[in-house]
């Protein structure tokens, strides 16, 4: 058989009825390469892609919680013979791309492309990751110029209270976020 974009040498040896004289002819056959540029999986190491993974749809979403900051795809080429790049890095078939980070609350688009053996036909699959919000409403520090609040600040807390003498005119609250 002639692999794809490959080549067979086949040689026919021809011998003369006198069975002394011969002559060898050489046929080399060329078979084209590939032009499958397909996925025939698709999976991220969170969540779950919308819609399903088909290999005719080339565009997906997937929405993953706060707490997960990085993403990665595992691809698996139709074709043996083709490549693939996700997010712009060379990836094997079957393998996990790079984690991609996330930002928090944030979308980022990640292309996965397949170039088919021959070089030349591509298709470009793309999952829009949207990272959740923190859900996180609570401050790590609150100051106040002037005076002294009273208690001292605690996430946990809501309430305080600041008495200021008679000649401040201008008291300065600072919240510090809290984080994720």
């Amino acid at each position: 058989a002639v692999p794809e974009g490959g080549q067979l040498s086949v040689s026919v040896v021809v011998k003369a009825q006198n069975e002394v004289s011969t002559k060898t002819y050489q046929v080399v056959i060329s078979r084209g390469a590939s032009d499958v540029a397909t996925l025939s999986a698709l999976a991220p190491s969170s969540g779950t892609l919308s819609p399903e993974f088909a290999v005719g749809t080339k565009e997906y979403t997937l929405a993953i919680g706060n707490a997960v900051t990085s993403v990665g795809f595992t691809s698996t080429l139709t074709h043996s013979g083709a490549s693939l790049l996700a997010n712009g890095a060379a990836v094997n078939s079957g393998q996990s791309s790079a984690m991609i980070n996330i930002p928090e609350g944030g979308s980022v688009t990640v292309p996965v492309k397949v170039t088919a053996q021959d070089g030349t036909t591509e298709e470009t699959y793309l999952i829009a990751v949207t990272r959740a919000a923190s859900a996180n409403a609570l401050l790590n520090g609150l100051t106040a110029s002037g005076g002294v609040m009273s208690p001292s600040f605690s996430s946990s807390g809501e309430s305080y209270t600041m008495s200021v003498g008679n000649a401040v005119g201008i008291v300065k609250v600072t919240p510090t976020a809290g984080n994720g």
